[in-house]
């Protein structure tokens, strides 16, 4: 979910708050006595009553980790259960236990499915793809070289020469001397030619090279592409037990504007999509995952939230706070935003159970449940978990029940 399926890493760490829980426990208990464990009544920002709803996305390695009775009772109606599930085999043994257990809990799946993101590259639906060309051309540089030349230059050396001294001696009672000799060192000087040089600069011409990113558009495959997914994801929806379809990565990468007509391709792409689920599964939950850049998220991810409303069933905004350094008033802001905006359809606030990405330590429950009230608080009908694990303090289901907005 906006590059952070792939990213988050399971942690163990619990750090909660025990006093703080209890107290948020006490306080929710009594201002919802009347509700029941799994359906909570609320306001919207227009005033009326709208039931509260749970629901949260689940990787295929976590499947069997799930305690049902437990999420049920902590008011999660609706799993994205991930497409590796229902396509790979090592786990396909076990979906149809798990699609049982899910119903049974009364408990609703959706396939969560990665839409315009393959082997970590965004697909233009339009086609539009970029590609490099290298140019060759001709400059002038100053290229340094050693020029050589003769240096006279004096340098000392060493000769042997004699050197003479008296040595004295007595001879028939008289002092005597005589002349001898000795070689030594002496230093003398010469002049000499040395080769030696100095670093020059000329003028050459050099060939160099030159990327141009271009344009090229492959019409063919991308449709066949887009063919390809809605083929995919309609087999999904046939599946015995997969009641919804949620899309996700159904948008551009952040530069739509680059696309002509990005926004209305993006708004067509998932109008063909639910009309293909509708048509083999007519009670099929539509489901989308969206970026939460409010007025800018149709202009850098193509992804219109009133375009999509005629489509989509229920609106999923990524609102991580976490990852764009943001708080609790942020939250309840973007909801406040896109729930207007969202052609009437309900806006489930997606949510991180953990502090961001760089940082995947769960959340504490109370963190989590004031982040969960700030977007109920601002007109969002429910809330999306991201993600069941190891990143989610189970804690969070004790209380979460019982929600009071």
């Amino acid at each position: 979910m906006n590059n952070t399926e792939n990213n988050v890493n399971d942690s163990n760490s619990n750090n909660n708050d025990e006093n703080e829980i209890k107290h948020n426990q006490s306080t929710n208990t009594s201002n919802n006595s009347s509700n029941t464990q799994n359906t909570v009544k609320t306001s919207t920002s227009s005033g009326s009553a709208s039931t509260v709803h749970g629901s949260m996305w689940v990787k295929a390695s976590d499947m069997g980790n799930i305690n049902f009775a437990q999420i049920k009772t902590g008011g999660i109606q609706d799993i994205f259960l991930h497409q590796l599930a229902l396509s790979d085999s090592k786990f396909k043994a076990n979906l149809t236990a798990f699609l049982n257990n899910a119903k049974n809990a009364g408990i609703r799946v959706s396939a969560w499915v990665l839409c315009l993101k393959s082997n970590g590259k965004f697909i233009d639906p339009t086609g539009r793809y970029t590609y490099s060309v290298s140019t060759s051309y001709k400059t002038k540089v100053k290229k340094a070289y050693k020029y050589w030349y003769k240096v006279k230059v004096k340098v000392a050396y060493k000769k042997s020469v004699k050197k003479y001294y008296k040595s004295y001696y007595y001879s028939h009672g008289k002092l005597k001397y005589k002349l001898k000799y000795k070689l030594v060192k002496k230093t003398y000087y010469k002049y000499v030619y040395k080769s030696t040089y100095k670093i020059k600069y000329k003028t050459v011409y050099q060939t160099k090279y030159k990327k141009t990113t271009k344009l090229g558009y492959n019409k063919a495959y991308a449709y066949s592409y887009m063919n390809n997914l809605t083929k995919r994801i309609v087999s999904y929806a046939k599946i015995n037990g997969v009641n919804g379809i949620h899309l996700d990565y159904i948008r551009y990468s952040g530069k739509a504007y680059a696309s002509p007509g990005g926004t209305t391709t993006i708004t067509n792409l998932v109008a063909k999509i639910t009309k293909a689920v509708k048509t083999v599964k007519p009670n099929a939950l539509l489901s989308a995952a969206l970026m939460p850049e409010t007025n800018a998220n149709a202009y850098y991810y193509g992804q219109d939230y009133t375009q999509l409303g005629n489509y989509l069933d229920v609106l999923i905004p990524m609102v991580y706070k976490g990852n764009y350094n943001k708080d609790a008033a942020w939250i309840g802001k973007t909801s406040k935003y896109i729930s207007s905006h969202s052609n009437g359809k309900p806006v489930w606030i997606g949510l991180t159970t953990y502090k961001s990405d760089a940082k995947p330590t769960p959340l504490s429950a109370t963190e989590l449940l004031n982040d969960v009230k700030a977007a109920l608080n601002n007109g969002a009908a429910g809330y999306a978990l991201f993600r069941y694990g190891n990143v989610l303090n189970n804690n969070f289901f004790n209380y979460s029940g019982s929600l009071g907005c």
